[in-house]
C-alpha cells in the first residue's frame, strides 16, 4: 500500500471503510478473471486489456444491512479517468464512500432522494483527496429488501436495462461528453471538437476539481425500466465494438455468459482499454438474497471482482473515536428543500447519442470493541469460466 492509501484511510471516519478501502487496494485488479454469484444472478468481469499498464476500473457488488435497519443491494462500477494521475485511487475511493456511507446511513430517506446525496458525498470526498490529482467515472444502482430500485450515471459508464429471457438491451443512461452536452444547446454540427482532440471528452466526472458537489448533474434513471436485469460497464467493454457488445448480450441467456462473452469481446476488439462489467440477470433475485442482520449490527458483504470480503461492527462502535461525524444533514435539509433531480428517458427511447467512435486512448490506532469483523474468501476456482 503506497502513502497515499495509508494517509487516506485515516480520514475515513469508521473501521468498516478504513478495512473496505484496505481490501480494494490489495485485490489483484490487473489479473482477475471473471466470477459468478449464483445465488443473485449476477457476474462480474474486469480486465486491464491489452495496452493499458494498470487497471483503473473498479467493480463491486454488495449487500448491506445498514444503521437505518434497511438491507441494500448495490452494484458500482466506477472508470478512473484516463489522463489524470491518480484515476485508480479516485475509482478505489469512490466505492469505499459510497459504501461506507451507505452502511452507516440513518436518515430512512427514499431512494430517490438518498442516491443523489450519496453520489454528492463521494464526489466531495475524492476531490478533497486527490486535490485534481485524479477523477473517475460512477454507475450506481441500488435496490432494498422492499423492492424499490434506482440508478444514475455520471460519466461515460454506462446502464443498460436487460432481459436476457427476451433479447432485450436498453441503454438508459446518457453518456456525459461534450458532444452530448452541445446537442442539448441545438448545436448542429459539435465536429470541432474532434477537431481539436476533445471528442469523446467527459463533462463531468467523479472528483473533478474547481468545481462543488452541488454543481453535478444528477440524472435519476427510469425506475420501471430497472426491475427485470441490468448491467453495468465502462467505455472499455462497450466502445471498440458497440455492436457486437449488443448483439451478444441480447443472446446471452445469463448473466455468467454475458460477462464472459463481452471479457472476450473487449479483447478481440484490441483490447486497447481497461474493460469492466457487471450483469443482474434478475433483480428480484439479488433482492430476495440479501441476507439480514442481527439489529444494532453493520454488516456488508461485497465482492470486489473474485474476492469476497465480509465487515461486520456493531452500529454502536461503527465509529472511529474522535471523528465521528453526522452524515449528510445538512446535505438532507438542502435535498428536501428543493428539487434538483432531472428526468433522463422520454417514453422510454434509447438516449440520443453522437456518434463519435473515438476510443481514448501509521494506520489510526484502533479500539478493540470497534474493530470490524473481516472475512475474506477468494474464489477457489480463479481460472474456470463462468460460461462453462
Amino acid at each position: 500500500m503506497n502513502s497515499f492509501s495509508a494517509e487516506f484511510r485515516k480520514t475515513i471516519t469508521s473501521q468498516i471503510g478504513q478495512d473496505l478501502y484496505l481490501e480494494i487496494e490489495r485485490a489483484s485488479w490487473n489479473a482477475m478473471p471473471p466470477v459468478a454469484i449464483a445465488d443473485l444472478s449476477v457476474a462480474i468481469g474486469t480486465n486491464i486489456g491489452l495496452v493499458r499498464s494498470r487497471n483503473e476500473d473498479r467493480v463491486a457488488v454488495a449487500q448491506i444491512s445498514a444503521a437505518d435497519g434497511e438491507n441494500y443491494f448495490v452494484v458500482l462500477v466506477c472508470d478512473g479517468v484516463g489522463g489524470t494521475e491518480m484515476g485508480d485511487v479516485a475509482a478505489s475511493i469512490a466505492v469505499t464512500v459510497f459504501l461506507e456511507e451507505l452502511a452507516h446511513n440513518r436518515s430512512r430517506l427514499s431512494l430517490t432522494t438518498l442516491l443523489p446525496l450519496l453520489v454528492k458525498r463521494v464526489d466531495e470526498r475524492v476531490r478533497e483527496a486527490l486535490r485534481g490529482k485524479g477523477a473517475t467515472t460512477l454507475s450506481a444502482f441500488i435496490a432494498t429488501g422492499y423492492g424499490d430500485v434506482a440508478a444514475t450515471n455520471i460519466g461515460d459508464s454506462r446502464i443498460y436495462a436487460w432481459s436476457p429471457l427476451k433479447d432485450r438491451l436498453v441503454q438508459i443512461s446518457r453518456d456525459d461528453t461534450m458532444e452530448n452536452e452541445l446537442s442539448e444547446l441545438a448545436i448542429k454540427d459539435p465536429s470541432a471538437l474532434r477537431f481539436r482532440g476533445f471528442g469523446g471528452s467527459l463533462s463531468q466526472a467523479i472528483g473533478e476539481d474547481a468545481r462543488t458537489a452541488n454543481d453535478l448533474r444528477i440524472t435519476l434513471l427510469d425506475q420501471d425500466q430497472l426491475k427485470d436485469g441490468v448491467i453495468l460497464a465502462t467505455d472499455g467493454a462497450w466502445k471498440g465494438a458497440e455492436d457486437g457488445f449488443n448483439a451478444l448480450l441480447k443472446k446471452a441467456p445469463s448473466s455468467a455468459v454475458a460477462v464472459s462473452r463481452i471479457m472476450s469481446l473487449s479483447s478481440w476488439a484490441g483490447g486497447v482499454d481497461n474493460a469492466s462489467i457487471v450483469a443482474v440477470e434478475r433483480v428480484k433475485d439479488a433482492i430476495l438474497n440479501i441476507p439480514r442482520s442481527d439489529p444494532g449490527l453493520l454488516k456488508v458483504h461485497v465482492w470486489l471482482g473474485n474476492t469476497k470480503v465480509v465487515l461486520s461492527a456493531l452500529v454502536s462502535t461503527s465509529r472511529l473515536p474522535r471523528l465521528e461525524r453526522p452524515i449528510m444533514k445538512s446535505d438532507v435539509r438542502r435535498a428536501l428543500g428543493k428539487k434538483y433531480i432531472r428526468s433522463s428517458v422520454e417514453e422510454h427511447k434509447t438516449p440520443k447519442q453522437l456518434d463519435f467512435k473515438n476510443i481514448e486512448d501509521s494506520a489510526l490506532e484502533r479500539k478493540k470493541e470497534a474493530r470490524a469483523k473481516i472475512e475474506v474468501s477468494i474464489d477457489p476456482e480463479p481460472n474456470k469460466d463462468p460460461e462453462d
